[in-house]
């Protein structure tokens, strides 16, 4: 069976197409049986729930990472912290106008730690989750991380948006798989539909 379907998106003054074609059957049964473990970040880098909102930040930047699981003194996770939790505990310390942001002109405030700021619960799928299912369950939720549940309550590692992103990549990429995605930097007549 074949058929397309065409979508634009207009995101940033940028004009995404997304041509989808429909997949044949062995497609469709390869994606459906992905599991989380198989696309899941593993070796999570963990913060203490007592640590300081400075040293969580300079980890997510030294380690080029975006969620950081926060963990009690027994290592079982207590909740997630993102880069948004970060950006809102910052603080202004410049006088510079709201448009200029610089690494000096934000700071937290003294005392603040991980666990104020955290999300919590912690939002779980098991390692043999079906990807698809834990993608419709992020869109969903607006979560953008759940951590996969190991053995003893323990995460065994970390499904987040840029993992689900990676799979796409991986559909993108393969010959045949009649998906196509076109970015481009188009002007006003390219939104002149007539």
């Amino acid at each position: 069976m074949s058929g397309a379907k065409t979508q634009i998106y207009l995101r940033w003054g940028v004009a995404l197409e997304l041509r989808q074609c429909w997949f044949n059957e062995g497609q469709m049964k390869q994606s459906q049986n992905t599991v989380a473990s198989e696309w899941m970040s593993k070796g999570l880098v963990t913060v203490n729930a007592g640590d300081s909102l400075r040293k969580c930040y300079q980890l997510m930047k030294d380690k080029q990472i975006r969620h950081l699981p926060v963990v009690d003194p027994q290592g079982r996770p207590l909740g997630i912290l993102s880069d948004r939790d970060l950006q809102r505990a910052m603080v202004r310390t410049s006088n510079s106008p709201d448009w200029i942001q610089s690494e000096g002109s934000y700071e937290f405030e003294e005392g603040d730690c991980a666990q104020d700021h955290m999300s919590w619960p912690v939002q779980w799928v098991s390692e043999d989750s079906n990807l698809r299912d834990v993608a419709q369950a992020m869109l969903k939720s607006k979560f953008s991380a759940f951590l996969v549940r190991g053995s003893g309550g323990y995460a065994k590692g970390i499904l987040t948006t840029d993992d689900l992103l990676r799979v796409l990549v991986s559909l993108l990429e393969k010959e045949g798989s009649g998906i196509g995605l076109k970015v481009g930097d188009f002007g006003p007549e390219f939104l002149n539909l007539t």
